[in-house]
């Protein structure tokens, strides 16, 4: 049995109570009782250091006492080791931007928010600094959550460096930069901020805000594109800005005079009898946008813009006595407006003319074109020149 579970040692017999038993001292009695004090004697601990401890030992308040210097990671720490603070404290070693130390124990893996100690040898010069402890990797030294050093955040020979290391990020994180993190506010800011630390550069409002403008010319416009303020440079003299969804910033120049075109002829077009037929332009008096050809379909104006027109034809028949004829409008081919006329006398006019008016909403590539009728049994020419045959169309 030995010890009973409190650390009370209990023999199996007692030679008085055995000899007034008269129970006689044989051999087998005296094996159990040496027996009892071999397992005894092989449970204390031993001071020479043979004894392995089997469970957890109860101080019951006392110390152990006149310990030895921990110099392992498995051995104790003793008061004064951690009371002087050399268990993770070095004189730093390497150089300003490779900082090295020698711990003792030695620091042998690198784990989440282990705390190390270093004396610096030198400021930083770079924004990467490292540093490895007893020849481990060496790892990039952060500040305030993994942003990059400034130059000087290592002050200098003496600067005692706080780090604690991020797994995360296999980095160690300098808790004591020399440059300190300062919460800037209206009072303590003085002189000029940069524009690439988040200022102007400048000491008064309009330098500042000409400082940050995208402007260059006089003239020029700030608007937003839908993600940044941009520029939109000066127009033309006498233009206008319009709305336009289909320009990067949503707007463009436009001429303040009101978009149109009126056409004429300088050479009439021949009219075959009962025929509806085209009448072809061949000159310009004025087209403000390009809605008409010399060259190519010259009988069409054709439209660029979403809204809605005023379409004025004049035909001058070059005949004294047309009576049946008709004019018409048509847009993309497709008749918007006719008039027809039919007089019943024989009345002879110096020339016959007709006109017609309509309004219509269009689109961009819509096409407008006129058409005239006559029935005379023989073709006419028309009436050519400003005062003759003529189309205009204007943007309401």
């Amino acid at each position: 049995m030995a010890f009973d579970g409190n650390g009370v040692f209990v023999r199996l017999y007692n030679w008085v109570n055995d000899a007034s038993a008269n129970i006689k001292i044989r051999a087998d009695r005296m094996d159990n009782e040496m027996n009892g004090f071999a397992t005894g004697l092989s449970t204390c601990i031993t001071k020479d250091g043979q004894t392995t401890i089997t469970a957890d030992l109860p101080m019951a308040g006392y110390r152990h006492t006149n310990v030895g210097v921990g110099n392992a990671r498995t051995q104790y720490t003793r008061l004064d080791q951690s009371q002087d603070g050399k268990l993770n404290w070095a004189d730093g070693g390497g150089t300003s931007d490779a900082i090295t130390a020698t711990y003792s124990p030695a620091i042998t893996a690198l784990v989440d928010g282990q705390e190390c100690y270093v004396r610096a040898t030198a400021a930083n010069t770079t924004t990467t600094p490292t540093f490895s402890p007893n020849s481990l990797t060496a790892r990039t030294i952060v500040k305030n959550g993994n942003v990059a050093l400034v130059v000087g955040d290592i002050a200098g020979d003496g600067h005692e460096l706080h780090l604690r290391y991020r797994l995360s990020d296999t980095k160690w994180e300098l808790l004591n930069p020399a440059t300190a993190t300062t919460s800037v506010t209206s009072g303590n800011v003085t002189g000029t901020v940069a524009i690439a630390n988040g200022g102007t550069g400048q000491t008064s409002k309009t330098p500042a805000f000409d400082a940050l403008s995208p402007l260059t010319t006089k003239g020029d416009l700030i608007v937003y594109n839908g993600t940044n303020n941009v520029r939109v440079g000066v127009g033309a003299n006498g233009s206008v800005l319009v709305a336009d969804s289909a320009q990067a910033s949503g707007v463009k120049w436009d001429s303040a005079v009101t978009p149109s075109c009126k056409v004429y002829q300088t050479t009439g077009t021949s009219i075959p009898t009962a025929t509806w037929t085209e009448v072809l332009f061949d000159t310009e008096e004025w087209d403000t946008s390009g809605w008409h050809s010399t060259s190519v379909n010259t009988g069409r104006m054709t439209l660029d813009f979403t809204g809605r027109v005023t379409i004025t034809f004049l035909w001058d028949s070059n005949s004294t006595t047309l009576r049946t004829s008709g004019i018409r409008i048509k847009k993309n081919g497709t008749v918007i407006a006719e008039v027809n006329d039919r007089r019943s006398d024989d009345t002879t006019f110096s020339n016959v003319k007709y006109g017609i008016t309509a309004q219509t909403s269009v689109s961009p590539t819509d096409y407008i074109t006129v058409e005239v009728n006559q029935q005379t049994g023989g073709s006419l020419t028309t009436g050519a020149g400003l005062s003759g045959t003529q189309f205009t169309v204007s943007k309401i």
